[in-house]
């Protein structure tokens, strides 16, 4: 059986530099604690 490696860095860089997710994501209603640093905890 094959495991299946996700490309985390690709990953990455769309949220963080293409769609600005650190920006992004705390300006939306209830989502004011959430930062790189949960992003890239759930991405593990």
């Amino acid at each position: 059986m094959t495991v299946y490696t996700a490309p985390l860095e690709e990953i990455r860089f769309v949220l963080y530099d293409l769609l600005g997710a650190v920006t992004t994501l705390p300006e939306l209603p209830g989502l004011a604690e959430h930062g790189r640093e949960l992003i890239d905890a759930v991405l593990e």
